[in-house]
């Protein structure tokens, strides 16, 4: 059975990864237009769903996000590493990284310490 944060994280992570549209590869050669288009993507997202989360959820959504991870909203920071460490682990936003960064960066320019490593590097 699936849980009711899971119900909720997992269609939204699985939007996130194709707002990264590391699927559909890239023919654009400027790495940092790439990125810029995808933070765009992505940072367009997360106001859109803040919008829709503040008009179902009123009373939480006006509590600013900086003040509940103190005094006054005890437990909201550790719930938030609770989520992020089930939902989405440290190795695979690493994972994820790595495959939106090959993607951004066809010409591997900027995705390792060795400008222009190629096709081979590990990273």
């Amino acid at each position: 059975s699936t849980s009711p944060t899971s119900a909720v994280v997992l269609p939204l992570k699985k939007t996130v990864i194709q707002l990264l549209e590391i699927e559909k590869g890239n023919n654009n050669k400027d790495v940092f237009q790439n990125i810029e288009m995808a933070k765009s993507r992505v940072q367009s997202f997360i106001e859109k769903e803040r919008l829709l989360f503040r008009n179902s959820v009123s009373i939480v959504a006006s509590v600013p996000f900086k003040s509940r991870h103190s005094s006054r909203a005890p437990g909201f920071a550790t719930r938030c590493q609770q989520i992020s460490s089930t939902h989405f682990p440290r190795n695979e936003r690493h994972a994820l990284a790595t495959l939106a960064l090959k993607n951004f960066d066809p010409t591997f320019q900027i995705h390792c310490d060795t400008p222009h490593c190629g096709p081979s590097c590990q990273f």
